[in-house]
């Protein structure tokens, strides 16, 4: 399957408290939030799977 995703943001603890760009304010750290795009991103792409990151990885 191909999936195709952008603006991930690692590591930007700025969008922990700026709602208007993108709302994140269920985590109180980085490492939080960090971790949670992991475990989600891990617990859907297979092996087998394509990703297409289109850009803005992290900060």
């Amino acid at each position: 399957m191909n999936f195709y995703t952008a603006d991930t943001h690692f590591f930007h603890d700025a969008l922990l408290v700026n709602q208007d760009f993108s709302p994140r304010n269920q985590f109180i750290f980085v490492d939080d939030m960090n971790q949670t795009i992991m475990n989600n991103w891990n617990n859907k792409v297979k092996q087998s799977d394509t990703v297409y990151h289109l850009g803005d990885i992290s900060h």
